[in-house]
């Protein structure tokens, strides 16, 4: 732990982590930014499999991906074998002494160690655990494995992701795993603050199902009132009109606008050199524009094609109108305003290489958060067994 790690708001709490790939590991690290010691267990032959995935810098030992370092920076690594039964001895041992228990294997995994909440909590009465496993830990379906793709379609996100024209599409990445870990974060912060106020432990069931869910209510509400099944509309909403990405002048150059009101409408039409179009019956209403909306996206793209995506954006934005230039990863890399605020640090390893990582989207005031870099695989197994377990 560095010297910061004193002043962060979770100095003191101890976490053990059984996870891997996204979800759990994401949970873990959050913690540890903000100073509770975070200790990874990893077997011995069978590593988090993401220390082994692309992109990858250097020579690493442990691995060497960008990605585990993003997911599991502020963390120590402790190997076992949990196979043997001295180990699944070691871990209980370490979760005596720890606060936290974070998980997000299927609920077969702690059940066949024999680590189940009960057993854990005879001997640590107020510990915290939580268990994010795909499909939740009760139900006909709790055992199923699923990983991000499976959950997006099961969802309901991939049905209503793509053209009207063409077959859904997967949300980029493992969608559904980026959306549980801020809400198992606010779970186990509440199950902390009611430790500390009655002296009692809990256990959180979270379901990655479920998570993320309330991102595609309003077609599951609108479902329930009318009995519509939602649709793939491309870049088009139902609220706004125009909405969608317009070409600029550039080598796959787009800006996103979207507007609400006919208020807003009248502004852009200013923006373009066409005030006469607000006032045209096709056109003047949300409704109207909803049933005009490929001629309008004709005569947008033809003033948005003659700009670059930044000089739209600047030009809309100066007017009231919301826009944004679609940035590229390069471009999000290079952002000034992300500078600015520290998001992107830099944390150079022993063995010379540095990683890039993405600091917490919030700064709390006079508690800093404490970005370290990854662990190398097994790296602190002396510490844990040793110091904190007593083994020889």
């Amino acid at each position: 732990m560095t010297g910061k790690a004193a002043t962060t708001p979770l100095h003191g709490i101890r976490v053990v982590e059984f996870s891997t790939l996204i979800a759990g590991p994401l949970t873990g690290t959050a913690l540890g930014d903000y100073g509770a010691e975070v200790i990874k267990i990893e077997g011995v032959t069978r590593a988090d499999q993401l220390r082994f995935h692309p992109p990858k810098r250097g020579q690493v030992k442990g691995g060497n991906s960008a990605r585990f370092a993003q997911y599991n920076h502020s963390k120590l690594s402790l190997t076992l074998d949990m196979a043997q039964p001295g180990s699944i001895d070691a871990a209980i041992a370490l979760i005596a002494q720890s606060d936290v228990l974070v998980e997000n294997y299927s609920p077969r995994v702690l059940k066949g160690w024999g680590m189940t909440y009960e057993r854990l909590r005879a001997i640590r009465p107020d510990l915290v655990m939580i268990s994010m496993s795909a499909l939740g830990q009760t139900g006909p379906h709790a055992n199923h494995i699923g990983l991000g793709a499976g959950l997006a379609a099961r969802g309901g996100f991939v049905h209503v992701t793509g053209w009207p024209d063409r077959e859904p599409c997967l949300p980029v990445g493992a969608y559904t795993d980026y959306i549980g870990p801020p809400l198992t974060l606010s779970a186990i912060l509440a199950a902390l603050e009611r430790r500390r106020i009655t002296g009692k432990g809990a256990y959180i069931d979270l379901s990655q199902l479920e998570a993320p869910l309330l991102f595609i209510e309003p077609a599951m509400l609108n479902y329930q009132i009318t009995g519509e099944v939602a649709v793939r509309q491309g870049n088009r909403a139902p609220d706004a009109s125009p909405h969608g990405a317009f070409r600029c002048r550039g080598n796959d150059a787009w800006c996103a606008i979207a507007v609400h009101t006919d208020e807003e409408w009248a502004k852009l039409c200013a923006v373009i050199g066409r005030p006469e179009v607000a006032r045209d019956g096709r056109f003047a209403t949300l409704r109207a524009r909803r049933g005009s909306e490929t001629e309008i996206e004709r005569l947008i793209e033809g003033w948005t094609s003659e700009r670059t995506p930044r000089e739209a954006m600047a030009q809309l934005q100066a007017a009231g109108v919301n826009a944004g230039a679609v940035q590229k990863p390069g471009d999000v890399q290079s952002d000034p305003q992300l500078a600015h605020r520290g998001y992107l640090a830099v944390r150079q390893h022993p063995d010379d290489e540095s990683f890039t990582y993405h600091a917490p989207p919030f700064h709390i005031s006079n508690a800093p958060a404490d970005v370290r870099r990854f662990p190398y695989l097994g790296e602190h197994n002396a510490y844990v067994l040793q110091e904190l377990l007593g083994l020889g």
